[in-house]
């Protein structure tokens, strides 16, 4: 007796489910919810529309004694100091999700369409938040950031990886330091900043007297932060902390934060490609790989 098969074609191995609850890891979660909190205490000031804002474009320059102590706080150990970490945890989150999948199964190039649709989920919802709440909403941003940086880094090679983080690092100090060099070779140091520039808090709509007109301006302001900032700080070098993010990631330093106490933590291009394939994602590496990875002798088991 012959038994007749139907041919239903290739199977595509099924997306892996989102982490379970005895999945998930204290530390990237917690240090998310910090951060987050942190940007909301950030973001306070961006809701003082009846106060007079400087050009910082979000701070007032009016206020008593006690007032001005908190802005000092506040400028000092939090605008903008939570940011790099955040982008940080982002690229971390980015790569675990994409080597989760990967280990599940799924094809490299599906977890990179995963990730991509998320990518452009967060410029609709940056949008539509810069739009209706905030104009300085950053969700558009990284999502415009996410989109180009998993296509071009997520599958490349730890050694590919160690070399564009020194790119990056390359551009981020030669653009930052650029208008500094210029100005003391000039002698006119004294010119820079912005403190005869027109209140940045315009930009915010804190001054429309009606929701319709503060919302013409939250767009304009929005489009600017998604479609000009973000590609803006690809060229200057920013997303060098998103691939540190990728970098941690596909080692578990969060996970395993004991790791870094072993050795050395120079990140330099080995001449070995490393595999980064998603049989060794969420194994633990052993001393002397990590040692090697982290010296850039190419030790990857």
């Amino acid at each position: 007796m012959t038994v007749e098969t139907k041919n239903t074609g290739p199977r595509t191995a099924p997306r892996r489910a989102g982490v379970l609850p005895a999945e998930r890891a204290l530390a990237p979660d917690l240090a998310r919810g910090l951060m987050l909190l942190f940007i909301v205490l950030s973001n306070t000031a961006f809701h003082l529309t009846a106060a007079r804002h400087g050009p910082s474009g979000w701070q007032p320059v009016d206020g008593g004694w006690l007032d001005h102590a908190v802005q000092f706080t506040m400028i000092t150990v939090l605008d903008l100091r939570i940011y790099p970490l955040f982008a940080f945890l982002f690229g971390y989150g980015m790569m675990r999700l994409y080597l989760r999948q990967t280990a599940a199964g799924t094809s490299e190039r599906d977890a990179v369409r995963l990730l991509r649709r998320r990518s452009l989920c967060l410029i609709v919802i940056g949008l539509l938040h810069s739009t209706l709440l905030m104009a300085g909403d950053i969700i558009g941003f990284y999502g415009v950031v996410s989109l180009v940086l998993g296509w071009l880094f997520l599958r490349r090679s730890d050694r590919a990886l160690k070399w564009w983080i020194w790119i990056a690092t390359a551009q981020f100090v030669l653009l930052a330091a650029q208008p500094v060099v210029s100005a003391l070779l000039a002698g006119e140091l004294g010119t820079l900043g912005d403190a005869g520039a027109e209140p940045g808090a315009d930009a915010y709509a804190a001054d429309e007297s009606s929701w319709p007109a503060a919302a013409g301006t939250r767009v304009g302001s929005g489009l600017f932060v998604t479609f000009a900032a973000a590609p803006l700080s690809l060229v200057g070098g920013a997303y060098v902390v998103f691939l540190l993010g990728f970098w941690a990631a596909r080692r578990g330093v969060l996970e395993n934060p004991g790791r870094l106490c072993r050795g050395p933590s120079v990140i330099t291009p080995s001449r070995k490609r490393t595999d980064p394939s998603p049989r060794s994602a969420g194994q633990p590496i052993a001393p002397r790989q990590w040692l090697g990875l982290t010296l850039g002798t190419g030790a990857s088991g």
